[in-house]
Order: C-alpha cells, then structure tokens, then sequence
C-alpha cells in the first residue's frame, strides 16, 4: 500500500464563487482505493476512477482567509485591556464564529492577564472583528512580560481558512508585550532619617 499526499496551497486571490480543479491519472492498471482526508479547501473528491482511465479529480474551492492584524503592540500593565482585531477576506454572507486563544509565553496566566479561549464572531458582510484581552496590573516589580494570542484552527466552516503568516502549519498570531508599571521604591530606614534630620540641624546652625 502506497500513500500520495497532496497540499493544497492557500492563496491571497479572491476567485470568488468558482473552484479550481486538478487531475490525478494513475498510469498503470488495477484497483485503487481512495481514502482522502478532506481540509477545508479541498472538496468535491470524486468518488470512483474515471470512465477513461484509473484517476479521479481533485476540486479545490477558494475560501475566506481569516488573519490577524499585527500591530506593533506593547501595553502597560496598567491599561486595563488591550484590544485585538481579526480580519477576513472575502467577506461571508453569513457570520464567521471563531476561537482564540493565548499562550502565556513570559507572562502569567491569571496575574497578568485573563487567559483564553475566547469565542469571536465576525458577522455576515463585516471584514472585521475586534476583541478584547484584560491586562492584571499587579504590585511586583519585575522585568517586562508578553504573552500570545492565536486564532486556533477548530470548529471552522468548511469555507474558511487560517491565513499562514510564517509558512505552512502556522496560525494567524501576535505577541502583546506587557511593560512594568512598578517603579522602584526607595525606603528610608529610622537611621538614614536622623542623619538627614542631623545634617538639617547643622546647616541651620551654620546659618
């Protein structure tokens, strides 16, 4: 048994209702069994070799690319929340639901931020969505923090598709940088109080 894997490339072209199709011709004769994992961009499988020969079509149908905006984000722990924002091209007739969700990278889950998943909806004829991620401010002072947040490849319409920003396998992502707000506190003990108070007297003295 032999096993021919095929990858549909995903494309930025919007082709609007149309497919596209390609053929695979096998050349020696025999009896072939097609157990072919459907993705969300390869439809249409035909079920049987043709009339002419042992091979069978491959449709691949054009579908709304999901990505996110990466912005050159960096928020201080303090903001309270930090906003996100989704994009899909084409629009859809019908309203996209996704899911998302973070990885806490260097920062915590919880003490810094409320972790995913989140759900999201971009709704029919809309090319984009926003949502929010709440920022804990705590009282530590540390060094700065980040965590990522990704549109997980679940529950997906058979018409869409993640866009794959770093290559093949990838997801849509961006990484949040959390800045400090905790300044370094100076604290005086009783006996740096006196020697101030001490030099005080002595000046007023001098005077």
């Amino acid at each position: 048994m032999a096993t021919l894997v095929l990858m549909a490339t995903l494309d930025r072209a919007n082709e609007g209702s149309g497919s596209e199709t390609f053929k695979i011709d096998l050349e020696s004769s025999g009896t072939i069994t097609k157990n072919l994992h459907r993705s969300s961009l390869v439809t249409n499988i035909a079920a049987g070799p043709d009339a002419t020969n042992n091979g069978f079509n491959v449709q691949v149908n054009d579908a709304s690319v999901v990505s996110m905006v990466v912005d050159a984000l960096r928020v201080s722990e303090d903001a309270g929340i930090v906003g996100l924002t989704v994009t899909i091209f084409p629009v859809r007739a019908v309203d996209t639901r996704l899911s998302i969700r973070t990885d806490s990278v260097s920062a915590s889950d919880n003490a810094d931020f409320t972790p995913g998943p989140f759900s999201l909806t971009i709704p029919a004829s809309e090319g984009t969505a926003m949502f929010q991620v709440l920022i804990i401010e705590d009282q530590t002072d540390e060094a700065d923090e980040g965590f990522s947040v990704i549109v997980a490849d679940q529950g997906l319409p058979d018409d869409v598709a993640l866009d794959q920003p770093d290559g093949p396998g990838t997801l849509p992502m961006t990484l949040v940088p959390i800045t400090d707000s905790d300044a370094t506190e100076v604290a005086l003990t009783m006996l740096d109080m006196l020697a101030m108070e001490g030099r005080a007297e002595t000046r007023l003295r001098s005077l």
